[in-house]
């Protein structure tokens, strides 16, 4: 079990009966690419504050139980089978969420160690089909980071837990059904309870517009129409929501779930303003007068064992000459990107919370700061790791860096001659 000592900078490695300690854990981050420095240790905070968020990186497929060979199988358990995650690491916990079993802690120490390990067998999938339009989401990645859509646009990126918890809240349309059951009068306890605890005087305003609106346009329904093109041809969006007020005009919505640790000094990130003014400027089939960013701050209730949401925050963008200009020169900006499929990168402009926090992360070469430009496709030479000497401290014999026994009777003790041996030879899955 890899475990990671805040204080002393510590990580313990148990290999089998062993536990072998690495005294600098900088040596790994070093081969990351990272240096020494302010910025790192504000990184390493965030990363430890919000590593949990990327635990999807190590779920587990879920597979049927076998029948215990020595016992009788009966007919209950034919019945009901049980699903188990296939090839589990011994030292965790995992919890169903109803497609995948995934870890129920994700330490920064398992992060790393998967940044790591994948950058080091090159586990990266290449997008084989691009879009050739600019979409709304290609603005919002560009405008948080361009590595990030860099990043995007060249590789299969993974899941994370905020786009997991995002998707379910999206599923079950809240806003919609608590509007239809509000129109008709026949709305419950629960979807009362829902909504309408959450408004506020900060955004009474939304709520009355939206009481007063009419439904034309639902992104998240089997039936709706996937995206839209604007009359150019060159920008595609679909907004979560789209509604005609009483004056006629149409309006967007669009909401964001978000973790109560993830919130900026204004409350809002600047790359969800951008999405949803491309949809206010570029989708004309709408021709939207205005619109509402929506963020649902939700945290996970321990008693019921389920994300709870607990406050609705809105955000209202109307159309001006600021606006309108912001958002030209963001797409100005990314599509001469995408022509010169070149740029530079200012290192100075680097947010370690904000890199802590990227959804893109472990695919990252640029947070460390060793790049100053930057290409799209993204280059792999951005994911190489870094050749560092080995700390003198790792190069003694194996009894020598033996911390511990975890059990009396130690038996296949591991030899290793320094920690490169030590980083390929564990089974990091297992």
């Amino acid at each position: 079990m890899p475990n990671f000592d805040l204080q002393s900078g510590t990580l313990l490695v148990q290999i089998g009966g062993t536990l072998l300690v690495i005294s600098d854990i900088n040596y790994l981050l070093a081969r990351i690419g990272f240096e020494k420095g302010d910025f790192l240790d504000q990184y390493l905070d965030s990363l430890y504050s919000l590593a949990t968020q990327y635990r999807y990186l190590a779920a587990k497929e879920a597979v049927l139980k076998s029948p215990d060979e020595d016992s009788e199988t009966d007919s209950n358990q034919i019945n009901n089978p049980e699903l188990v995650p296939l090839n589990p690491d011994s030292y965790k916990e995992y919890e169903f969420d109803g497609n995948v079993f995934v870890p129920t802690s994700f330490s920064k120490l398992d992060y790393l160690m998967f940044e790591y390990k994948s950058k080091k067998e090159k586990n990266v999938r290449k997008i084989q089909k691009e879009n050739s339009l600019i979409s709304a989401t290609d603005l919002a990645n560009f405008t948080y980071c361009p590595v990030s859509y860099s990043i995007g646009k060249t590789f299969e990126t993974d899941i994370i837990r905020s786009a997991v918890v995002g998707s379910k809240f999206h599923a079950e349309n809240k806003l919609v059904n608590w509007i239809r059951s509000a129109l008709k009068g026949e709305r419950t306890k629960e979807q009362k309870n829902e909504v309408d605890n959450f408004e506020n005087e900060q955004n009474k305003y939304f709520f009355d517009d939206i009481r007063g609106s009419q439904i034309i346009y639902s992104g998240h329904t089997n039936n709706a129409k996937k995206y839209f093109i604007n009359k150019k041809g060159n920008f595609t969006g679909q907004p979560d929501y789209v509604f005609k007020n009483r004056k006629g005009e149409n309006f967007i919505v669009e909401e964001k779930f978000k973790w109560k640790k993830e919130e900026t000094v204004d409350g809002f990130f600047q790359s969800h303003k951008v999405q949803l003014a491309s949809y206010i400027y570029g989708l004309d089939e709408f021709d939207a007068s205005y619109g509402y960013l929506i963020y649902w701050h939700y945290n996970f209730d321990t008693a019921s064992q389920e994300n709870k949401v607990l406050e609705c925050k809105v955000l209202k963008i109307s159309k001006s000459i600021e606006i309108q200009s912001f958002l030209r020169d963001t797409f100005l900006a990314l599509s001469n990107l995408i022509r010169e499929k070149k740029q530079n990168f200012i290192v100075d402009k680097l947010n370690p919370k904000k890199c802590a926090n990227c959804a893109v992360n472990r695919f990252c070469g640029h947070k460390t700061g060793r790049f100053k430009d930057l290409e799209v496709p993204y280059n792999e030479k951005y994911l190489q790791l870094v050749s560092v000497p080995y700390p003198e401290e790792l190069k003694k014999a194996p009894a020598d860096i033996v911390h511990s026994s975890v059990t009396n009777h130690i038996e296949n003790n591991a030899k290793f001659e320094n920690l490169k041996d030590l980083l390929n030879g564990i089974d990091w899955d297992s």
